[in-house]
C-alpha cells in the first residue's frame, strides 16, 4: 500500500488535503482494487516531464483570459477532461459523474465512444459542458487475414 510522508498508513485523505496528482495516485491505491488500479496506472508522465513550469511573480494575473476557439467552438479554457471508457469501474455514477464535474468546471469533456452510461443520457442528466461534449470515435484498421 502507497506511503504519502507523513501519512498514516491506509489513511484516504480527504480532497481538499490532496495537491497533486502523485497523492491523488496514492490514495486511488489505496481504495481500487489491484486489477481495477493496474488500468488506470499504465499512463505514461514521460511525456510530461520534459515539461517545466516557471512561475512569474509579480505579473498581474486578475484579468486572464484562457479561452480559445477550437474548430469553431469556444472553449473556456485549453484544458479538456480525455475519454476514459467504462468509469463505472472506478465511480459509481461513471460518466455521469464525469459529465458533472466537467460542467461545475466549464470544462470541456470528451466521452469515450464506449461509455457505460448511453451519451444520450449525458446531457439531460447534466448541462452540456461549456455547450461542448465531444465524442471519441477511434477508427480500427482491419487486422491482416480480414
Amino acid at each position: 500500500m502507497p506511503q504519502l510522508q507523513g501519512e498514516p498508513p491506509g489513511r484516504i485523505a480527504p480532497l481538499e488535503e490532496l495537491v497533486n496528482a502523485f497523492e491523488f495516485e496514492a490514495m486511488a491505491k489505496r481504495r481500487l482494487s489491484s486489477v481495477t488500479g493496474a488500468l488506470i496506472e499504465g499512463a505514461s508522465r514521460k511525456p510530461f516531464e520534459r515539461i517545466t513550469l516557471r512561475p512569474r511573480v509579480m505579473v498581474n494575473t486578475t484579468k486572464l483570459d484562457l479561452s480559445l476557439n477550437l474548430f469553431g467552438q469556444q472553449l473556456f479554457t485549453p484544458i479538456m477532461i480525455g475519454p476514459v471508457a467504462q468509469q463505472k469501474r472506478f465511480h459509481p455514477e461513471g460518466e455521469l459523474a464525469m459529465a458533472k464535474g466537467a460542467a461545475a468546471a466549464n470544462a470541456t469533456m470528451v466521452t469515450p465512444a464506449t461509455p457505460m452510461l448511453l451519451s444520450n443520457r449525458l446531457p439531460h442528466s447534466a448541462p452540456p459542458v461549456s455547450g461542448i461534449n465531444w465524442m471519441s470515435n477511434p477508427i480500427c484498421r482491419p487486422r491482416q487475414g480480414e
